[in-house]
């Protein structure tokens, strides 16, 4: 793939321990589907770091891949700690550079690097979405980029190309869409198979309009998450004792799954949750709010009205990867639920100030923490 990474370190055949195989490209050439392959191929440090393949079967140019995992045992994926495919530590009796793409001041960086080098592979790079609480980063989440200069095609349909990353990407079977935000509804349609997951972000009545200054992009990630990640999500929260609504994540395959919403401006160097819009007035009794809507396939629930105090829940793009945050001040997780309704289900919610993540719940205890002023009462069912 992109030609074999030749010796690195304990793994003497260069082969990847786990293979992406993209199958659906946006508009603007980023990885909307994809899978991934673990080979059993082990860590080329003999620890936590793994070459990765990338095999992109869309049927047009491939130019970045978002990937997030909520496993923060090593600090992330993309918490890269001088360890990659460039250090001479894994290519005795080699000098520096290794690689003709590793940096050329040398290696290692420091770790916890927004603009990580040295796990790169042939024509590739990173952008990595890191976040600090109580004196310890995690990097839960990150895009690799294939079009590395102007005028970069990416990887072309049927290329392929390697990189490294930490850990395991065993639970970064994540599908994102990018669309740009109108100043009414956008709909993100997930390419969930054989299933109807869809993403609806509204700024009727947000005071704002995210068309201006050059617009906004929104790239919506769909992520299935284990029943112990959620927990670990609600852990010390009042919304602890929650439970999270399966969804249908492709083929019958039920799940817990959240969507992480990530925008850029033009200003902007990469995605993140903080670029996005928010309210124009954020204050309790403005009017001003956001509407986001999630439309899903539940294996529990028939009819809306049997979801037991059904919620909706926000919180930052990093949350799942958020450790000691007994203040919820990492997290910022909040209920933003208004309505439930449709063959189960579709959870609708508003924000005043824009939070990334987003889950539906049930047998939440917490009411909604903002309401539009014109809501006279908490709508549940319909």
């Amino acid at each position: 793939m992109g030609g074999p990474a030749g010796s690195v370190g304990s793994d003497s055949t260069g082969a990847c321990s786990a293979v992406i195989t993209v199958t659906a490209v946006d508009n603007t050439g980023n990885a909307i589907a994809f899978n991934v392959a673990v080979t059993g191929q082990p860590a080329y440090d003999g620890f936590e770091d793994i070459l990765v393949g990338i095999q992109n079967n869309s049927g047009a140019n491939l130019k970045s891949i978002v990937l997030s995992s909520p496993d923060t045992t090593d600090g992330g994926i993309f918490f890269f700690d001088g360890d990659g495919p460039c250090s001479l530590d894994f290519h005795p009796n080699t000098q520096y550079p290794p690689y003709s793409w590793c940096p050329s001041e040398g290696y290692p960086v420091n770790s916890g690097d927004p603009n990580p080098v040295g796990y790169e592979g042939p024509h590739n790079n990173f952008s990595a979405s890191c976040t600090t609480a109580n004196n310890q980063t995690t990097c839960t989440s990150g895009t690799v980029n294939f079009a590395v200069a102007e005028g970069d095609t990416g990887i072309p349909a049927g290329g392929s190309t390697w990189f490294a990353l930490e850990g395991t990407p065993e639970s970064i079977g994540g599908m994102s869409v990018t669309e740009s935000l109108t100043t009414t509804t956008t709909q993100f349609i997930i390419p969930t198979p054989g299933a109807t997951t869809i993403q609806t972000i509204d700024y009727t009545n947000s005071g704002t309009d995210p068309t201006s200054n050059g617009g906004t992009l929104m790239r919506v990630t769909f992520l299935p998450i284990t029943d112990s990640a959620f927990q670990n999500l609600v852990a010390g929260t009042p919304f602890q004792g929650s439970h999270c609504m399966q969804q249908d994540t492709g083929n019958g395959n039920f799940s817990c799954a959240v969507t992480i919403a990530l925008c850029k401006r033009p200003t902007d160097a990469t995605f993140a949750g903080l670029n996005c819009p928010q309210a124009a007035d954020t204050s309790p009794l403005s009017p001003s709010i956001i509407g986001v809507k999630i439309k899903y396939s539940n294996n529990t629930f028939i009819d809306p009205s049997q979801v037991l105090n059904p919620g909706y829940l926000t919180a930052t793009d990093n949350a799942l990867g958020c450790t000691n945050d007994t203040a919820n001040t990492c997290r910022k997780l909040q209920n933003i639920f208004t309505l439930i309704q449709n063959d189960c289900c579709t959870t609708s919610g508003g924000t005043k100030s824009f939070n990334s993540l987003f889950v539906p719940v049930s047998t939440c205890r917490i009411q909604p923490t903002v309401l539009p002023a014109s809501s006279s009462q908490l709508t549940t069912f319909q």
